[in-house]
């Protein structure tokens, strides 16, 4: 949900997976929805602000590959991983910076910055939700 001043600014983001549509329900009964005529049928879909305005982003995961929608439905990322992806994503937060966790079939931890380039180097195996601690901290 994101909240605002106003209750007609208020929106709950769903997306409708079998016809590729991204639907922002306002609470005062107005509808809009964006068709993603590119994306996956059958991608495990989430919900995270990605980019830097207030909005939430939508997130799919399908197969080997990532695909990331702004509120408007323009894509902002694609990546194609080696491995099949598990249906898992994950923000991940320390002081002002942002991380995107994803995970292989093999349990390989992938980590994104936000510059989305390509997954930090990392050789670290997970299998739910990691945590950042103490990055850029000298503690």
């Amino acid at each position: 949900m994101e909240y605002g001043k106003d209750i007609d600014k208020t929106r709950i983001c769903a997306y409708d997976n079998e016809n590729k549509v991204m639907i922002r329900q306002f609470l005062d009964g107005k509808r809009k929805t964006v068709t993603l005529s590119d994306a996956q049928e059958g991608a495990t879909s989430f919900f995270a602000k990605i980019n830097d305005d207030d909005y939430y982003d939508l997130v799919l995961i399908d197969d080997n590959r990532i695909d990331i929608y702004d509120d408007a439905g323009n894509k902002l990322m694609s990546y194609n991983n080696e491995k099949k992806l598990k249906p898992f994503f994950n923000v991940l937060r320390k002081n002002n910076e942002f991380y995107y966790s994803f995970i292989d079939e093999e349990n390989h931890l992938l980590i994104f910055s936000q510059n989305w380039k390509k997954p930090l180097p990392l050789n670290a195996h997970s299998s739910w939700n990691p945590a950042i601690e103490m990055l850029n901290d000298d503690g």
